[in-house]
């Protein structure tokens, strides 16, 4: 089973990011708005289940939902392409855009609450996000609720996804866009946490040895 935790974008119009192997649409290679769904065209297999944790806020141009159905239709479009038949729900979390101890402790607990209840369900549970749109804050928040989930809940952290495109007078330049993988920055958090040494130059030594891996 999959876990997918997906940051979704206010804004009314979202920038293309990266072809997606194998999907045409019109005659044309499908060009992914979320870059987690460029990693899970690769990924997915025939009969699997998974379920979509989405993460919203309003504001602004207030186009959530819209880019909710997005998401949907883009994924749903994979699946029918590549014949896979992917058996999928959805939830939605709500996070105010802004920032108080309390919203962030109530946004994190309902993260951790979502995933327990799969978790409780099913074995072999492994989590994926795309930390792209929404609030800066929000990536952090989704690193404390997985590293979190990995130590109690008994999942595996696998693919952590983030989409970037450079923009002149508001509008996005196509050739700039790119999809990183950057689960490496949660390990590397993760590893800086644990590692016990007995100087800074020991504990460097290990994180340069974890870097050149």
């Amino acid at each position: 089973m999959k876990i997918v935790i997906c940051n979704i974008p206010m804004k009314s119009e979202l920038f293309e990011l990266h072809p997606v192997d194998g999907i045409s649409l019109n005659g044309k290679p499908l060009i992914a708005n979320y870059a987690i769904n460029v990693e899970l065209a690769k990924i997915l297999i025939k009969n699997e289940e998974m379920h979509i944790i989405f993460l919203k806020s309003h504001g602004g141009d207030d186009c959530t939902d819209e880019n909710i159905i997005k998401f949907k239709d883009e994924l749903k479009l994979i699946s029918q392409e590549k014949n896979l038949d992917i058996r999928t729900t959805y939830e939605e979390i709500d996070v105010p855009f802004t920032f108080a101890k309390d919203i962030t402790a109530t946004v994190f607990r309902n993260i951790i609450g979502s995933i327990k209840k799969i978790t409780d369900k099913y074995d072999n549970v492994s989590l994926y996000a795309d930390v792209t749109f929404n609030s800066k804050l929000l990536p952090m928040t989704v690193f404390c609720a997985f590293n979190f989930a990995e130590k109690y809940l008994n999942v595996d952290v696998k693919k952590i996804m983030y989409g970037k495109v450079e923009f002149i007078e508001r509008i996005p330049i196509k050739e700039t866009a790119a999809v990183f993988n950057i689960t490496m920055l949660y390990c590397l958090n993760s590893l800086t946490n644990s590692i016990d040494c007995d100087s800074p130059e020991t504990a460097l030594k290990v994180i340069d040895d974890f870097i050149n891996l």
